[in-house]
């Protein structure tokens, strides 16, 4: 899990401890990936059966590169790792997004944020189709994170996350406003996905 030290990543990994989980592993930015170098991860994620992908950014200079495209090359690398392994278990990706992905910028302050998260949902509809593995699109309202205030915690957000999940959902409404639900429509049915590419394609293009 990536996002781990965050309010949403704790209250998942606090949640997911009490029920039947064997471990979880945390992924740490520094210690085990950083953006750009993706390397470290590889021995990890080769007997990961869930990669849960919770960290993100605001920092205008950093968050397509934090909320996109780190987030692709995990993803990417899971699968490689994962197919490497030969494990008949499927196994699954959670990403969380943002009700952002439908309603856009509330503010100039948090524009590059919504861009970048915006900006992964093509990927996201891509890999919704993939059968390598089980893709789940977790997209919650606002909450209260060191981010900023909201109307309800990080714990309400994962313990909503958690039973969506426990009865099968892909895409994981976690919502007190309604916009994730009418998001699903734009999600499933006017989202073009698209590939993702090879981050290292990318750089050489």
């Amino acid at each position: 899990m990536t996002g781990s030290q965050g309010a949403l990543g704790q209250a998942l990994k606090e949640q997911l401890s009490v029920e039947s989980v064997k471990s979880i592993r945390p992924l740490r930015f520094q210690d085990d990936w950083s953006l750009g170098d993706y390397s470290r991860l590889e021995p990890i994620l080769i007997d990961i059966d869930i990669l849960i992908l919770a960290h993100g950014s605001k920092d205008d200079s950093g968050a397509n590169e934090s909320n996109c495209v780190s987030s692709r090359a995990m993803i990417e690398l899971f699968d490689d790792c994962r197919r490497k392994a030969g494990s008949r278990l499927l196994p699954e990706v959670w990403f969380v997004g943002s009700e952002a992905e439908i309603h856009g910028s509330w503010s100039q302050a948090s524009r590059s944020y919504t861009e970048s998260k915006r900006a992964f949902v093509p990927f996201a509809r891509s890999y919704y189709n993939c059968e390598r593995f089980l893709y789940r699109h977790i997209v919650p309202s606002a909450f209260a994170s060191p981010m900023g205030p909201a109307l309800v915690s990080a714990r309400w957000c994962s313990g909503v996350a958690l039973w969506w999940i426990r009865r099968g959902a892909r895409y994981v409404p976690v919502t007190y406003t309604g916009l994730a639900y009418v998001n699903l429509f734009r999600f499933l049915f006017w989202v073009k996905p698209q590939s993702a590419s090879r981050i290292i394609d990318e750089k050489k293009e």
